[in-house]
């Protein structure tokens, strides 16, 4: 017979073979048998072994089998969503366009070229033939949205045609001509390709915000804006290649941190055509920069700029650098009212340059020129 203990006292006894109750020797209290045979159980399952194992690894498996499920779940709802291009070649969209459940996908199966065109997560959206809206945006982007517009005319009556409302857009635009207040309205690391395109906007061209992404401008493109032809900030790059023109009655390029490559191309602004704050400006050869009235290439801080065998030419000053800068010049022209103007710590290299107009080269200035 299994000894057990008062519930009372704790002290040790053991019922006969049928007894339900029993009364405790030392202390008096009456004890249920059945009662206690049940816990008596409890303690010996809770101490087993094996079987606290079993739980340690239901607690342990449980997490990660639920984790790599929903991992598999969200993989395959990625990798539908970027397996759906989206055809507009004359404004009809394939069926199966979107992936239900991910915000930003709509369920329309085809665009009436009337209305806002939405890019959802992941897709490709391309657009060719002639779209014209009395407002913008034609086309707003989500995230990793992939906009090409080839052989195409778009026009807003007044907003923005290509509104990025999301990171890591790419806009290509190919043999198109688009205009509007503004034609691209960029965000964070948007990535714009214009080739043999032409882009007019009464207000600003393109402005791309946040860090990397850029802006290639090539072939026979224009790209111009009343106020402003293309503004870039937070490290952003542009590279203007073939004869491609940039082109404003303001500022032609405003940029902040990134480098400017201008490889053959014409940059005309009429306040400013180049302006840059602690960036790097590469100027190649055959390329023109100028300004008629205003300032050709200005830098706010730390400029960095090398020319080569190009023609920078402007009606006030050619090249003008607050404190600390470093212009490299080999070959070709400087032209302005003041070739140089610089305030302080300025490192100028000059090597068969010819150059027109004065030098004001501020504090301390080392010059190095053949």
């Amino acid at each position: 017979m299994a000894a057990f203990k008062c519930e009372s006292c704790g002290a040790p006894f053991a019922p006969e073979p049928g007894q339900t109750i029993v009364k405790c020797a030392y202390c008096g209290a009456s004890n249920q048998v059945g009662r206690l045979a049940t816990m008596a159980l409890r303690v010996s399952k809770s101490r087993d072994p094996v079987r606290l194992g079993r739980i340690v690894v239901a607690m342990v498996v449980a997490p990660i089998v639920v984790t790599f499920v929903i991992g598999i779940v969200v993989a395959i709802a990625i990798a539908s969503a970027a397996s759906s291009a989206t055809e507009f070649a004359s404004g009809q969209l394939p069926p199966g366009l979107n992936l239900p459940g991910i915000p930003g996908q709509t369920a329309a199966t085809d665009w009436d070229r009337q209305s806002t065109l939405e890019c959802g997560i992941n897709q490709t959206v391309r657009i060719t033939g002639e779209v014209n809206l009395p407002s913008g945006p034609i086309v707003r982007t989500g995230i990793n949205c992939r906009v090409e517009i080839t052989d195409a005319t778009l026009s807003v009556g007044s907003g923005t045609v290509i509104e990025v409302g999301a990171p890591n857009a790419q806009i290509h635009i190919t043999g198109s001509t688009l205009r509007g207040d503004t034609i691209v309205e960029g965000g964070m690391t948007t990535t714009v390709h214009v080739t043999d395109s032409a882009l007019h906007a009464t207000r600003l061209a393109i402005r791309a915000e946040g860090m990397a992404g850029g802006v290639r401008v090539e072939g026979a493109s224009t790209v111009e804006g009343a106020t402003g032809a293309i503004a870039l900030s937070t490290s952003t790059g542009l590279h203007v290649s073939g004869t491609s023109k940039i082109l404003s009655a303001g500022e032609a390029i405003v940029t902040a941190g990134g480098e400017v490559v201008i490889d053959g191309a014409t940059v005309e602004g009429g306040r400013t055509a180049i302006s840059t704050t602690g960036g790097r400006v590469d100027i190649r050869a055959g390329s023109t920069v100028s300004s008629e009235e205003g300032d050709a290439i200005r830098g706010h801080g730390n400029l960095r700029l090398t020319v080569r065998d190009a023609t920078v030419r402007a009606g006030r000053d050619a090249v003008a650098g607050a404190t600390n800068p470093h212009v490299a010049i080999t070959g070709g022209s400087i032209e302005g009212t003041t070739a140089f103007r610089f305030e302080g710590n300025a490192h100028l290299e000059l090597d068969g340059v010819s150059v027109t107009g004065a030098r004001e080269l501020g504090r301390r200035p080392d010059v190095t020129e053949r």
